[in-house]
């Protein structure tokens, strides 16, 4: 997979809305099947991850209001770890 990706170009899906605290969150609904990736924001600063994994202070970290496109697929696993406070994150699956 290239480094650079257009996202410009990508169709987006239907948002999904976590309540995220300082203990690891996961998305539990499934993405579509086209899903190559995922568009994310969150009203706080959070740490996430789309491996499956439980979201810890070792993966990506988001500030807060900031909008980040990941790539990953439809059997993607997206768990979020709030900073410091509670607040939302929202998940867009993209495809294109």
């Amino acid at each position: 997979m290239s480094l650079y990706h257009s996202y410009h170009s990508l169709i987006a899906g239907s948002a999904q809305q976590l309540a995220i605290a300082t203990a690891s969150a996961t998305v539990s609904s499934t993405l579509p099947g086209a899903t190559t990736g995922v568009r994310v924001v969150a009203n706080t600063g959070c740490w996430y991850r789309v491996d499956g994994s439980a979201a810890a202070t070792s993966g990506a970290f988001l500030p807060a209001n900031v909008i980040e496109y990941t790539p990953c697929g439809s059997s993607a696993q997206i768990s979020v770890l709030a900073a410091t406070t509670a607040g939302t994150f929202w998940l867009t699956p993209v495809c294109g």
